[in-house]
């Protein structure tokens, strides 16, 4: 029981780190009004990226788990209920960003590209969209055979290249990309922004 304060901080370590590495690629800075998280299932994330931007409204998809009464600390949050692959309750161009940390590692293919199509929807123009993904760059003998030795098998590969392809065709431009840590190995964390809608005159 000692070693569970440590956890936590470990954690919370972790999850500041990864959000100052997806705020720096993303360049936003200073207030922002609106932010979307998928997947969220503690509030450690969500205490950061308020702290950080000063967030106006953050909505949240996902289960709070077991610790809800520390949602409680945090006016600005939004509780969305989840879905199969929508954002059905966010209005489309209305989010400054739209994350999802490790909720695609572990969700079929067809329903991650769901998801991304419902993040370029919400998103503003000019606004972020990033999330985490189990890619190429992530997989190597020694993660393999982890996930075979210990028949990982709702560990979901997302093709890099034809996802980055696709996003622009959509819209997105890449920004950068950083590795994360999670418990299956690594995961590599995308960062896009949604390009702005030219006038037709």
């Amino acid at each position: 029981m000692a070693a569970e304060p440590a956890v936590d901080r470990l954690d919370a370590v972790r999850t500041e780190f990864d959000v100052a590495a997806m705020l720096n690629l993303s360049g936003l800075s200073g207030r922002v009004d609106r932010v979307c998280e998928l997947g969220a299932g503690t509030h450690e994330c969500a205490e950061c990226m308020i702290a950080a931007l000063g967030v106006d409204v953050y909505e949240v998809y996902g289960t709070p788990g077991a610790r809800l009464g520390q949602w409680h600390g945090l006016p600005q949050v939004v509780m969305r209920p989840p879905y199969a692959r929508s954002l059905v309750d966010t209005e489309s161009g209305s989010v400054d960003l739209v994350h999802a940390q490790q909720l695609f590692v572990r969700r079929p293919f067809v329903t991650v590209v769901g998801y991304l199509e419902e993040m370029i929807r919400v998103a503003r123009p000019g606004g972020t969209v990033a999330f985490g993904a189990i890619t190429e760059y992530c997989i190597d003998d020694v993660v393999l055979r982890r996930w075979i030795d210990g028949d990982s098998t709702d560990c979901h590969v997302l093709p890099r290249a034809w996802t980055i392809d696709m996003l622009d065709r959509r819209g997105l431009t890449l920004l950068g990309s950083y590795v994360q840590l999670i418990t299956t190995g690594r995961s590599e964390l995308l960062v896009f922004r949604k390009r702005q809608v030219r006038s037709v005159r």
